[in-house]
């Protein structure tokens, strides 16, 4: 049974601990996994209402007001959880900020918003932060009935692909970091699923399931199983684990945040000398173009990497069908051949 935003770990005394953790949500302290009364706990906390951050200080008609009705709305619960994670912050951040009065922007009244006031806004960011920035205001005003986003043009930021690991880089890893260490699981999950760096910190025994990883992607919330490769198979039973919910653990023996996990996956990249190109997302990316170039079409791809739409996936194999065309077009080049 797969267990959403349950964090179990043991302390260095010995002692379980367990607790809910979703993002947006009050964080609730859970009997230890297995024991009476965990299932019935859980169940509780999955029920409960999102917090309202902030909102015992909103005015009624302010901005800060209209953000806290958001997060309460069928049109904030319709976004992924990773959307959310994405977004809550920068709504707040928006709402936070102060003019040089020494007024927030939460405080003022939602009609006193308009086009110049969130351009003067976004064009203080860089390409990628205005974009995503954009996108979580327009979300938000949509479901105000105050979109004054219609009158900006969308921001354009150019999104420029991680390095795909080369097999040269991925031997080294493999290499300097025998099978039975956390370093060499944590490449192994990201090589051999595909999972985003958000699964594999959370990724633990009760996602295998009849020989598969079974987990749904933070970002677009689509559940994947993902067969377990024979090479991944032979790591996870060398490998000591020692979380209660998860593979990955730190020193503390508490799972790893995405952030954590991308951080000692760096440490880990520069104990073999790897360049800064190599990172834990690039393993992503060296799945999807070795699925690509092994005959996968756009749809096999997606439901491997837990893409919406095959369009996601389609660079990948657009890429292998341009590797194998020129392969086809020099071998006719050199053998002569016009047919």
């Amino acid at each position: 049974m797969m267990l959403r935003y349950v964090q179990a770990w043991v302390d260095s005394e010995g002692r379980p601990h367990c607790y809910f953790r979703r993002p947006g949500y009050n964080r609730i302290p859970l009997p230890p996994i297995g024991t009476p009364g965990f299932l019935a706990a859980y169940e509780t906390a999955m029920a409960q209402k999102p917090a309202l951050i902030g909102a015992e200080a909103t005015k009624p008609g302010s901005v800060s007001a209209s953000i806290a009705a958001y997060y309460v709305s069928d049109a904030w619960a319709a976004l992924a959880g990773g959307t959310q994670g994405m977004r809550r912050p920068i709504l707040e951040k928006f709402r936070s900020h102060a003019m040089q009065n020494g007024t927030r922007y939460g405080e003022l009244p939602l009609n006193r918003l308009h086009k110049d006031f969130l351009t003067a806004y976004l064009e203080k960011m860089k390409p990628h932060a205005r974009l995503n920035t954009f996108k979580a205001l327009r979300g938000w005003l949509k479901h105000a009935k105050h979109d004054v986003t219609r009158g900006i043009d969308k921001p354009k930021a150019r999104s420029e692909k991680h390095h795909s690991w080369e097999a040269e880089e991925m031997a080294a890893y493999e290499a300097r970091h025998p099978i039975g260490s956390k370093a060499r699981l944590a490449f192994a999950l990201a090589r051999f699923t595909g999972a985003g760096r958000s699964e594999i910190a959370r990724m633990g025994p009760t996602h295998i399931q009849g020989g598969a990883i079974a987990i749904a992607r933070q970002k677009t919330g689509v559940p994947v199983t993902i067969p377990i490769h024979p090479e991944l198979a032979r790591v996870l039973e060398a490998t000591l684990v020692t979380g209660f919910s998860t593979f990955l653990v730190t020193k503390s023996g508490k799972p790893y945040s995405p952030n954590d996990l991308s951080e000692q996956f760096r440490a880990w990249c520069d104990e073999v000398g790897l360049p800064e190109r190599c990172v834990l997302h690039g393993l992503r990316h060296a799945m999807g173009d070795a699925l690509a170039e092994t005959g996968s079409n756009a749809f096999e791809i997606g439901s491997v990497l837990g893409h919406k739409s095959a369009r996601s996936a389609m660079h990948y194999a657009q890429g292998a069908d341009r590797k194998r065309m020129a392969r086809t077009a020099m071998k006719r080049l050199v053998s002569g051949n016009d047919e």
